[in-house]
């Protein structure tokens, strides 16, 4: 009975073992259809809130045909990161930060990561602000 119960445990074990790495290699992965997602954006002189929908898959590609929101994205080492929002470029001193109290990838990952990065689903919402003192 005792060598039967440890193949029971074992057996349970790797079914779960498959079931997470299963539910894992799902999380961030790009959402086709059209989403709706709401964007709070806080510059130093103005403030903005947006409702956007989109059948784009990442966070960059949305900002992006944003076109009333004058977008402007560079490439970096790390990835894509946003220079000016709502006619606000960050100064040497300065940067755009942004943050999602639901974004899967966010979420998962405990920050949100470049632009490209952040795959988005419908009812996404993200808080972009400009911060400054980095000197």
């Amino acid at each position: 009975m005792n060598k039967k119960m440890k193949w029971i445990a074992a057996g349970i074990a790797v079914v779960l073992l498959v079931v997470l790495a299963a539910a894992w290699g799902m999380k961030g992965s790009p959402v086709a259809g059209q989403k709706h997602i709401i964007l709070h954006i806080k510059g130093i002189e103005n403030q903005k809130d947006v409702e956007v929908d989109t059948d784009c898959e990442t966070l960059a590609e949305a900002l992006n045909e944003q076109k009333d929101l004058q977008v402007k994205i560079d490439e970096g080492p790390y990835g894509a990161y946003l220079v000016s929002l709502i006619g606000e470029t960050a100064a040497k001193d300065q940067g755009w930060v942004y943050e999602s109290p639901n974004n899967e990838v966010c979420l998962s990952m405990e920050y949100c990561p470049a632009l490209e990065q952040v795959m988005i689903q419908d009812q996404d919402e993200f808080i972009f602000s400009l911060i400054g003192g980095f000197e």
